[in-house]
């Protein structure tokens, strides 16, 4: 057997194993398919009520997952794979759908549909009233904003809803949107706590001032003037003493302060 018959020969045995591993994946995601229509039948029948979307265990399981990888297969890939099992697996047990704040697609409209899935019913909505409309006619309706949105969309939301992740899941350099909906915000052990203040005149040093002693993961800025959204290291409930701390020193400038939600801390890109 010649060199060019060994590498035939080699690549064949390789191209056997590839297409065994590729039938126990199916094989998996189908028994996994089944066990989630198992729970969906499950939670239909005990009235469960309201989003199947477990925000803090999948970021959970997710991480997880990466730290298993070992690093040979890219995390940026791991994650799509795995968002894409996840929203699946959520749509069969609940309808869901897309609500994206933005005028046309563009970035926010693919991180969107890389997070919850390229088969979920979406749309459009270039007002923030659109998407709070969009939030209360429908309870399983998931709100895609980006970070730097064009005015407050916080203000008129739902007080039901909460910001309970952050896309991309896996970044190179920066959080680009949030996507809320009425789902239930748990800690995971590593998370981000979003805090919204408007009526906020500061810059510079007196910003500095304000958030003395607050642990920023990030300080994001609507077009709106004077409001400004804090990413705080760490799961801060309104009952905490950060947020407290935050809600005084607002009383005393005659701002507002508003708890927006928490999410797993997005996962850094190698």
């Amino acid at each position: 057997m010649d060199e060019n018959d060994k590498y035939k020969s080699s690549l064949e045995a390789f191209r056997a194993q590839i297409d065994a591993f590729d039938e126990q994946i199916i094989s998996l995601l189908h028994q996994r398919s089944q066990v989630v229509a198992n729970v969906g039948k499950l939670k239909a029948e005990y009235n469960q009520q309201g989003s199947y979307i477990r925000p803090a265990r999948e970021s959970i399981m997710l991480k997880d997952l990466i730290v298993k990888s070992d690093g040979l297969f890219p995390r940026e890939g791991i994650a799509s794979i795995w968002r894409t099992i996840i929203g699946a697996s959520t749509a069969m047990e609940s309808p869901l759908n897309l609500t994206i704040f933005a005028k046309e697609k563009g970035y926010l409209y693919y991180l969107a549909r890389e997070y919850f899935g390229t088969f979920l019913p979406y749309r459009m909505v270039g007002a923030a009233s659109g998407l709070h409309q969009a939030m209360k006619d429908d309870p399983h309706t998931i709100g895609i904003v980006p970070c730097k949105a064009s005015d407050a969309w916080w203000q008129g939301l739902l007080p039901e809803c909460n910001v309970f992740a952050c896309l991309p899941v896996v970044m190179e350099e920066f959080v680009e949107a949030l996507a809320i909906g009425q789902v239930e915000v748990l800690p995971t052990g590593d998370d981000i706590t979003l805090i919204a203040v408007t009526d906020l005149n500061e810059t510079g040093d007196a910003l500095k001032a304000f958030c003395n002693g607050i642990d920023l993961a990030e300080v994001w800025r609507t077009e709106t003037p004077n409001s400004i959204l804090l990413a705080v290291e760490g799961f801060h409930g309104t009952d905490s003493d950060t947020f407290q701390q935050l809600a005084k020193r607002a009383k005393e400038h005659v701002y507002e302060v508003s708890w927006l939600g928490a999410y797993g801390a997005p996962i850094k890109s190698l």
